[in-house]
C-alpha cells in the first residue's frame, strides 16, 4: 500500500511538472495564443466580447456579433446557434479592464488546470484507485497535440472542466453527498451548449450511460430527468434569446435549416426548407459546409486515421486490448474494473455523439483534434499505464530462461508514448499568429488575408476579409478592386454592399496552412489539419511589390480607396 501511494505521488508530481511546464512553454512561445491547430475560435470569441463591451449587451440581446470595427453601421452580424462560453468569459475580462487579447488568454489556463484536477478527482472517486487516477493525469499532461495545446483556446478549454467536473460532482451526489453537488453537475450540463451542441449531446449521453451501466448508483429515469432539465432548459433559454433578437419566423427558418445541415440522419427523412429567408437576412452568420450524403463509414475511418496518426498505430492494439478487457472483465485486475466501466460509458457517449453529428465530429473533433475523443483516450491510456505498473514483475519461462515480460511491455509502452509526443512537438511546434505585432501597428486599417479574418481584425480593430481567390497575385502595380460576394470568405460585415469593402488597404499573407500557398509536405500523413504545419511557402510569384516581410508573413499594400 505504501509503495502504491509513493508511486501515485511521484506520478502526480511528474504530471504537475509536465502540465505547468508545458502550458508555460506553449504560452511563452505563442504570446499565450497558439495557432498550430486552430485559434480562430479564440479570435472570434474575442471580437464578440469586444462588441459586447463596445455596443452593449442589449444591442444584440447578448448574442455573438461577428462584425469587426467601430462603425455601428456594420453591426451586428449575429451568430444564433450555440452560445459561445468563451466569449462571455472574455467579456467579463473586458469589464474588469483586461482588454488586450494576449492579456486575456493567459487566464484561460485556470479552467484548463482546474479541469485537470477534476480529471484526477473523478477517476479516483469513480475508479476507486489513486494510482490509476495519477496515471490518467500523467497521460493527459504528456499529450501535446491532444491536450496542452488547447490550454488557451477560449472555447475548447472548458471541455475538461465540464466533462470531469460533471462526473465528479454527479458521483458525489449519487453517493449521498449534498444537493450542492447536484447543482454543480446540472450547471456543467447546462454550460455544455456553450462549447457546441455535439458536446452537449456527448455529456447528456455520458450521464445516461453512467446510469445505465451502473457506473454510479443513479437510476436511469433520474438521469433522464437531469438531462432534460439541465440541457433542455439551457437550450430553451438560448432559443428564447435568439427569438428576442431576430423574431420567430427567421428563428424557425434558421433552426430547421441548421439542424438538417448538421444532423445527417434528419436529412434522410426531411427535405431542406427554403433557404431564401436566410439568404435575405444579411445580419446572420451562416457557416458553410455540412451538406451532402451521409457517409458514416468514411467519416469513421477519417476519425480513426487522425488519432492513429497522432498517437501511432499501437493505439489500435491498445483499443483491441480494451475491447478484450470489456469482454473478459472477470480476468481484469479488480482495481481497474470500475474505471473500465467508466471508460465504457465514455465510449458509448462518443458513439452516440458520432451517430448524431458524424460529419461534424469527424471534421472538428477528429481532423482538427479539438478535445472530445481525447477524454476517452486519456482514460484508456491511463488504464494501460496502471495495469503495466501493477504487473511489471510479471514473467514468463521459455525453457530455463525467465523473461521479464512485464518490464518489457512497460518499456515498450513508455517508449511509444514518449516517442510519439516528441515527434508531434518537432513536427507541429507551438506557433502564434504571424504578423501580430505589425497588424497591431495597422490599427484602424483594413486588410484582406489568406486565413480567417477575425484573427487580423482582433489586432487592427477594423474590418478584414478572408480571400477566396488568388487573383490579386497577377495584378501589377497597386490598383486592385475586389468583389466581396465572389472573392471574400468569412466576411461578416452587415453592410456588405458598402463600396469601401472593395478596397482593402493591405493584403496579409501569413505562413499558415492556407490555400494558395505552395505546399511542400504533409505532416502526419495529412491525416490531421494543422494551420501552422511548416509546409507553406511565402515565395509567391507576384507582380505586386512587398510592403513588409517577416520570417512568417508577407504584407502587400494596395491603393486602398
Amino acid at each position: 500500500m505504501a509503495s502504491c501511494l509513493d508511486r501515485s505521488r511521484a506520478l502526480v508530481g511528474l504530471a504537475g511538472v509536465l502540465l505547468f511546464g508545458g502550458v508555460l512553454w506553449i504560452g511563452l512561445r505563442t504570446d499565450f495564443l497558439p495557432c498550430t491547430l486552430d485559434c480562430g475560435e479564440t479570435y472570434e470569441a474575442y471580437i464578440g466580447a469586444r462588441n459586447l463591451d463596445r455596443f452593449g449587451w442589449l444591442a444584440t440581446w447578448g448574442l455573438q456579433d461577428f462584425a469587426a470595427g467601430a462603425d455601428p453601421v456594420a453591426h451586428p452580424a449575429l451568430y444564433t446557434h450555440n452560445p459561445n462560453l468563451g466569449m462571455y468569459v472574455l467579456a467579463g475580462l473586458f469589464a474588469l479592464g483586461v482588454r488586450d487579447v494576449h492579456a486575456q488568454t493567459p487566464w484561460l489556463a485556470l479552467p484548463f488546470l482546474l479541469g485537470m484536477l477534476y480529471l484526477y478527482g473523478a477517476v479516483r472517486l469513480v475508479g476507486g484507485d489513486r494510482l490509476l487516477a495519477a496515471c490518467c493525469l500523467l497521460q493527459a499532461a504528456g499529450s501535446y497535440l491532444l491536450v496542452t495545446l488547447w490550454a488557451f483556446d477560449a472555447v475548447r478549454v472548458w471541455s475538461w472542466l465540464l466533462t470531469f467536473g460533471l462526473v465528479y460532482h454527479l458521483a458525489r451526489w449519487a453517493h449521498g453527498a449534498g444537493r450542492g453537488h447536484l447543482a454543480i453537475a446540472s450547471l456543467a450540463l447546462a454550460l455544455s451548449i456553450g462549447i457546441d451542441y455535439p458536446f452537449a449531446v456527448f455529456l447528456s449521453a455520458l450521464v445516461l450511460a453512467l446510469a445505465w451501466l451502473r457506473v454510479l448508483p443513479l437510476r436511469v429515469p433520474v438521469a433522464v430527468l437531469l438531462v432534460v432539465a439541465a440541457v433542455g432548459g439551457a437550450v430553451a433559454l438560448r432559443q428564447g434569446q435568439v427569438v428576442a433578437a431576430i423574431g420567430p419566423e427567421l428563428w424557425w427558418a434558421d433552426l430547421t435549416t441548421t439542424m438538417l445541415r448538421r444532423v445527417p440522419l434528419l436529412a434522410l427523412v426531411v427535405s431542406m426548407p427554403d433557404p431564401q429567408p436566410l439568404a435575405d437576412a444579411r445580419h446572420l452568420v451562416v457557416w458553410q459546409g455540412g451538406e451532402g450524403v451521409p457517409q458514416p463509414l468514411t467519416w469513421a475511418w477519417r476519425l480513426t486515421r487522425a488519432y492513429t496518426a497522432v498517437l501511432g498505430w499501437p493505439l489500435l492494439v491498445l483499443g483491441a486490448a480494451w475491447w478484450w478487457a470489456l469482454r473478459h472483465r472477470e480476468r481484469v485486475d479488480e482495481r481497474l474494473q470500475p474505471a473500465l466501466r467508466l471508460s465504457l460509458a465514455l465510449g458509448l457517449a462518443l458513439v452516440a455523439t458520432f451517430a448524431v453529428f458524424a460529419q461534424y465530429v469527424t471534421a472538428f473533433y477528429g481532423v482538427f483534434l479539438m478535445p472530445l475523443v481525447v477524454h476517452w483516450l486519456v482514460l484508456l491510456l491511463g488504464l494501460a499505464t496502471a495495469a503495466l505498473l501493477y504487473h511489471w514483475r510479471a514473467t514468463m519461462r521459455w525453457g530455463r530462461v525467465t523473461i521479464p515480460i512485464g518490464v518489457l511491455l512497460l518499456v515498450v509502452f513508455v517508449g511509444w508514448r514518449v516517442g510519439t509526443e516528441v515527434r508531434n512537438v518537432v513536427t507541429l511546434p507551438p506557433v502564434g499568429y504571424p504578423a501580430r505585432t505589425v497588424l497591431t501597428e495597422l490599427r484602424g486599417r483594413s486588410v484582406a488575408t489568406l486565413w480567417i479574418s477575425s484573427a487580423a481584425s482582433a489586432y487592427t480593430d477594423e474590418w478584414a476579409a478572408a480571400l477566396r481567390t488568388m487573383r490579386w497575385l497577377v495584378f501589377g502595380g497597386r490598383a486592385l478592386i475586389f468583389d466581396p460576394a465572389v472573392e471574400y470568405d468569412t466576411f461578416f460585415q452587415r453592410d456588405r454592399e458598402n463600396p469601401v469593402y472593395r478596397h482593402p488597404e493591405f493584403i496579409v499573407v501569413p505562413r499558415l496552412n492556407t490555400f494558395g500557398l505552395t505546399r511542400t509536405c504533409q505532416p502526419l500523413g495529412g491525416a490531421i489539419y494543422g494551420f501552422a504545419d511548416g509546409c507553406s511557402s511565402l515565395d509567391l510569384p507576384t507582380a505586386r511589390a512587398v510592403w513588409q516581410r517577416g520570417p512568417d508573413y508577407v504584407i502587400y499594400k494596395t491603393a486602398g480607396r
